[in-house]
């Protein structure tokens, strides 16, 4: 699916600055590992830089709420593994 979504923004100009991509788990997890692996992947393709960024703790509430504040500003996509 995501090899699509990204087929079909070539064309688009987005993102048009860096993209910070919140996780709400530790540095060193899996969702960290998946996070940076997608990022380097994304940012090949859509010629962007991606950073990751750890907000742990509160069961990913506290990094939920960093994207919801930082949504009027910037792109800040929410990474989670359940």
């Amino acid at each position: 699916m995501l090899p699509v979504v990204v087929a079909s923004c070539k064309g688009a100009t987005y993102p048009t600055r860096p993209v910070r991509w919140v996780v709400g788990f530790p540095p060193g997890g899996l969702g960290d590992v998946v996070a940076r692996m997608m990022g380097q992947w994304l940012s090949e393709r859509l010629g962007q830089s991606f950073i990751i960024e750890h907000r742990p703790g509160a069961t990913s509430n506290i990094a939920t709420e960093a994207v919801v504040r930082a949504l009027r500003m910037a792109y800040a996509p929410l990474g989670e593994l359940c």
